[in-house]
């Protein structure tokens, strides 16, 4: 029940953000035109109802993916839905049953799968972790120079451009990506929990090396973020979920009873972190669901392997597609979807099946190489590695932004009986 108040809080948050942004960015597509009365009470029986369904027990690291996943794409939605009447409902529907399913799935699986796992000892893991993060450093260094301009938050936009300049081939960026997004993170993580500060230190630098190449400051905050995960799973143990629940509700409230108090209606931070982050991703997925339903689907011709024996009807890929047609005001947008809406655009309503069985299978795979290991690096390791899936398309996730690497590394990290074995021999 605790669960269901901080999602409800949560939405009322939302729901209240929305109406004020709608008066200065109903350009942005923020438009205020509520539904009727019987739609609004049906849209919060779903809400309600999907929060009955929602496991976030500590009994599977999955959990808090699916948890992240509910929050950020799902709860949005619903207000998108309540909100603004030109939505087409069913996208909606769509979604809920999605989750309402995979919850499901969830709650009934228990995440164990009869494979053996592939483990190594402390040793073998970071000596292999070295190898790789070797190999991808010296490729990143050997294209981009060792050189360290950290760049301003201000700057960030023209060192991108730079970034850009350079041709590079595929592999090369797969590398900084996979080096980023994975190898870094890892290796902060294991050298945190191991009280190697040394190493944790080389890591931290390097965060600022690899902010410095592109400026993206996700290269920035991935790091310490992952560290914040890190704390609140070792000082919360079993309430890490709920906590994450309780804090994004908080948060949104107290961020809402602040811009009361401000000069303007909302503060810099809430058009950042609430319309940014929150609302408009999910305005983003109705924007797809829309377009691609009424002027064709893409069936993955912009994703390998079928790109390679079939042609796209669609000569840009959908975030410039998509950009061009609902932002156009605003040249160059590129309006990235998130899983829900890149499935869509690619498979239309059967999507939603689809993304049913990848998710069921994606947190099936997250449960059998995170078992027994330590929670202090799967949960920030998996966390921050489908933290993607909320604004990127599924291959793109599991690919270049290294979902499937994440999951290899979190396979070969020591299990926790290496150390009882040990101490038994």
């Amino acid at each position: 029940m605790f669960f269901c108040l901080c999602i409800i809080t949560y939405k009322l948050g939302l729901d209240a953000y929305y109406v004020i942004f709608s008066s200065d960015f109903a350009y942005y597509g923020v438009i205020y035109d509520p539904r009727g009365s019987l739609e609004i009470i049906i849209s919060w029986i779903c809400l309600i109802t999907s929060t009955f369904f929602v496991d976030f027990s500590d009994r599977k690291v999955s959990n808090s993916v699916h948890l992240l996943l509910y929050i950020v794409c799902f709860i949005p939605s619903t207000v998108i839905y309540t909100f603004n009447s030109k939505m087409d409902g069913n996208f909606f529907y769509g979604l809920f049953a999605v989750f309402l399913a995979v919850g499901i799935q969830q709650r009934v699986f228990d995440g164990k799968i009869g494979l053996k796992q592939f483990s190594l000892s402390r040793r073998q893991f970071i000596s292999v972790l070295g190898l790789f993060y070797a190999l991808f450093s010296l490729i990143v260094i050997y294209k981009y120079g060792l050189s360290l301009k950290v760049p301003s938050l201000g700057e960030v936009y023209t060192q991108r451009d730079e970034f850009k300049s350079v041709e590079a081939a595929r592999f090369v960026k797969y590398a900084l990506s996979w080096l980023v997004s994975v190898l870094n993170l890892a290796l902060i993580l294991y050298a945190t929990i191991n009280r190697k500060y040394l190493l944790m230190g080389f890591g931290l630098l390097a965060v600022l090396y690899f902010f410095s190449l592109g400026g993206h400051k996700s290269y920035l905050f991935s790091a310490p973020l992952a560290l914040i995960l890190m704390l609140i799973a070792k000082v919360l143990k079993k309430d890490f979920n709920l906590s994450i629940a309780l804090f994004t509700a908080s948060g949104t409230l107290s961020l809402l009873i602040f811009d009361q108090f401000s000069d303007e209606e909302y503060t810099l931070a809430s058009s950042l972190f609430v319309r940014r982050s929150l609302l408009l991703p999910s305005q983003i997925y109705f924007y797809y669901c829309e377009y691609f339903n009424e002027n064709g689907l893409n069936f993955f011709t912009h994703n390998i392997p079928f790109s390679l024996f079939l042609t796209s009807s669609y000569a840009e890929t959908a975030p410039v597609v998509i950009g061009k047609e609902y932002f156009g005001f605003n040249d160059g947008v590129y309006a990235n979807g998130n899983v829900f809406a890149d499935i869509f655009h690619n498979a239309g309503y059967l999507g939603y099946i689809f993304i049913f069985i990848v998710l069921s299978g994606l947190y099936m795979a997250i449960d059998y190489v995170s078992r027994d290991k330590n929670r202090l690096f799967t949960i920030p390791m998996t966390f921050m590695a489908c933290y993607v899936l909320i604004n990127t398309g599924l291959f793109v996730s599991l690919i270049t932004h290294g979902i499937i690497l994440s999951l290899l590394v979190i396979g070969f990290y020591p299990n926790i009986n290496f150390k009882i074995l040990a101490k038994t021999k």
